[in-house]
């Protein structure tokens, strides 16, 4: 291909035969042409460029939304626990443990005061809370044979509270450590049973399987004494 004063010339020579085709065109035509595919192709690539934008944006405020940072920390396995001693005043021994949920993110510890309210917010408290029960599960090992009198508490959402589901998951956790009723106690706020219109009905069908319910945080929130009256519960942390 060549230019040829006001025209570009373009020559093919066969493979075969000793043929060759050639071909002008003036520059005016190439011109044109190229200003028509211009004005086609223009408007596509923008359509496109903003299309593209538009997921670009999306996807990053996806990831940097909490409920996805949440999701995202469960799928990777970054939750751990830390267990605080419950200790008899009397005696200084160790009755039981309260499990802790915690967040590991690239290295540094995500404040539980922040992530807890936003896995609510989401939806995401029964995924937590199951999360946690899979922990327990796999650091309780054979410890209830050992110390049969001992316990792990665990915390439910109000979430858990209006789910059927977390009786069974509670079912699940006894069977996987060969824990009896007095090894489990669960906890839930006064501000969360009241909330739940189910509570009632699921905190009774979780003392039925023999485990201990306590109301976490009593008289902070409605602190009626009437509450205790209402709610079926073991033990009162005030």
């Amino acid at each position: 291909t060549f230019r040829d004063g006001h025209h570009v010339v373009a020559v093919v020579r066969s493979r075969h035969t000793p043929i060759a085709a050639i071909a002008a065109a003036p520059d005016s035509n190439i011109a044109q042409r190229v200003r028509s595919t211009a004005m086609l192709l223009m408007p596509v690539g923008l359509l496109a460029g903003i299309a593209l934008s538009y997921a670009i944006v999306r996807l990053a405020r996806r990831q940097r939304s909490s409920g996805y940072m949440v999701r995202t920390a469960l799928r990777r396995d970054e939750f751990f626990l830390q267990y605080q001693p419950i200790v008899h005043l009397e005696s200084g021994k160790f009755a039981g443990a309260e499990a802790l949920i915690r967040w590991r993110r690239d290295g540094e510890i995500v404040r539980p005061d922040w992530f807890i309210p936003e896995a609510e917010a989401h939806g995401l408290m029964p995924l937590i809370t199951e999360r946690v029960c899979e922990l327990v599960a796999r650091d309780v090992g054979d410890l209830f044979q050992r110390h049969p009198d001992f316990y792990i508490s665990i915390n439910l959402s109000a979430a858990d509270l209006m789910s059927s589901s977390t009786v069974d998951m509670l079912k699940k956790l006894m069977d996987r450590t060969g824990a009896k009723g007095e090894n489990v106690v669960v906890e839930a706020t006064e501000h969360g049973i009241a909330q739940a219109d189910l509570a009632t009905q699921t905190i009774q069908a979780i003392r039925d399987l023999g485990i201990r319910a306590a109301v976490d945080d009593f008289g902070i929130g409605y602190s009626s004494l009437s509450f205790i009256d209402k709610v079926p519960q073991d033990v009162l942390k005030i």
